[in-house]
């Protein structure tokens, strides 16, 4: 799935237009050694609808939540659905946006 989504942004003309033009070095980390012990998140805007997205480090598994409103409150609230779902991971990795503060 990685490999179409970097297909996709790739030939995407929009996404071309309106990319930075620095490149950060990749950060690679180790492998978990199961699913679910390390997850990345963060929240896009897409339209004018913004979206809580959690992906696992192991499986690449993706959960995607649309949010009622960047508050702490609301991210949290959607975290607490997913690891409802699929239990709490032993660490959640974001970008230190405030909602996760």
């Amino acid at each position: 799935m990685s490999k179409h989504i970097k297909e996709m942004v790739q030939n995407c003309r929009l996404c071309r237009v309106h990319s930075p033009t620095l490149v950060e070095p990749l950060q690679s980390s180790k492998l978990p050694e199961k699913a679910w012990t390390r997850l990345g998140s963060d929240i896009i805007k897409l339209g004018k609808k913004h979206y809580l997205i959690v992906v696992d480090y192991y499986s690449r598994y993706i959960e995607v939540r649309g949010l009622d409103s960047l508050t702490s409150a609301s991210t949290i609230n959607k975290l607490n659905s997913i690891f409802a779902a699929h239990g709490k991971p032993k660490l959640l990795i974001s970008d230190n946006e405030p909602q996760f503060s």
